[in-house]
């Protein structure tokens, strides 16, 4: 098993501790490594979506905005 502790990928925020488990079983490993990339893909999806909703409203929260001089 192997552990490691991560903040993300711009260094700030809360500490994650990753914790990494091998199979015995090459068959068995590669199944389990398909099933974390497959999370692994959702989340980033699910990121990417979260980043353009929230710059969707901003844009439309500045072109509500009148603008002055």
């Amino acid at each position: 098993m192997t552990r490691w502790k991560d903040r993300g990928e711009s260094g700030k925020g809360t500490v994650v501790t990753h914790e990494e488990s091998r199979c015995p079983d090459r068959q068995c490993q590669k199944i389990v490594d398909e099933k974390f990339q497959e999370m692994k893909d959702r989340r980033t999806q699910a990121e990417e979506r979260k980043k353009a909703v929230v710059l969707e409203r901003s844009l439309a929260k500045k072109a509500k905005l009148p603008i002055t001089p």
